[in-house]
């Protein structure tokens, strides 16, 4: 799980972290997963309620492999459009 990675959505309120586009966000963020499915994927931080005391659940990605999504981008591999990396805010 890439934690500065984070969908141009997603709203900080404080502690909080809301979706602005909740109610509609499977099409209006094509992109965003049920938790199902997230975790399905491997895609929830390790640090996530739904998976922390999941002692099966293993994330994807660390913050490690930033590197590696780099290097895919760069191999054509992953679109660039995807990835804003000032921000690193996504889509």
């Amino acid at each position: 799980m890439l934690n500065t990675v984070v969908c141009k959505n997603l709203e900080v309120d404080g502690e909080r972290t809301l979706c602005s586009v909740y109610a509609t966000r499977f099409q209006d963020a094509p992109w965003c997963l049920s938790v199902s499915k997230a975790y399905e994927n491997g895609q929830l931080p390790l640090d996530c309620p739904y998976v922390v005391d999941d002692s099966d659940y293993r994330g994807r990605l660390e913050e490690a492999d930033y590197d590696a999504e780099v290097n895919m981008i760069e191999l054509g591999i992953v679109d660039p459009a995807a990835f804003d990396f000032p921000t690193k805010r996504f889509l």
